[in-house]
């Protein structure tokens, strides 16, 4: 479940997103015969596995709607915190879910202070980024970072 799960970053008005699955974790290999008669084999998670049999993806333009999100070769779990679209995470991920109670929460998760990009940081990731460094990458992950540990302590997901 979400319970225990780590926040690891927030955008405002958009998302946060915590509890990431990292490769081995909720991921399954598939066998698939190509054009060539040769057997593939790929690793799929459970949001790769919905996006490939639904058709009829839900977009996230709502607050409180539960994605699987892919991100930096793993997986998390991400709920919106704002309305309108969000062409990234319709992208990136598929809607899983939606917070039936506790939008409060939600609300503030929005409103935790975190790391930001300030404008010499930024000058320095995009060079940084444009040669390839890997520097640039990690210390672009942390933009959107939670200046303190938050963890998800409860959380119960409704059968239909």
């Amino acid at each position: 479940g979400y319970e225990g799960s780590q926040v690891s970053s927030v955008v405002k008005g958009e998302r946060a997103c915590m509890g990431r699955v990292t490769k081995g974790r909720g991921v399954k290999e598939v066998r698939s015969i190509d054009g060539t008669g040769r057997v593939r084999v790929k690793m799929v998670n459970a949001a790769e596995e919905a996006r490939n049999e639904d058709a009829n993806e839900i977009p996230h333009d709502l607050p409180g709607l539960v994605s699987m999100r892919r991100g930096g070769g793993s997986f998390e779990f991400c709920v919106t915190t704002g309305a309108g679209k969000k062409p990234e995470m319709d992208r990136d991920g598929i809607v899983v879910g939606a917070v039936v109670g506790g939008m409060e929460v939600v609300a503030r998760l929005d409103a935790v202070p975190v790391l930001k990009e300030t404008g010499y940081k930024g000058a320095f990731l995009k060079a940084g980024n444009a040669i390839g460094d890997k520097r640039a990458k990690a210390a672009e992950d942390d933009v959107g970072k939670p200046l303190r540990k938050l963890t998800i302590r409860r959380a119960r997901v409704l059968e239909e």
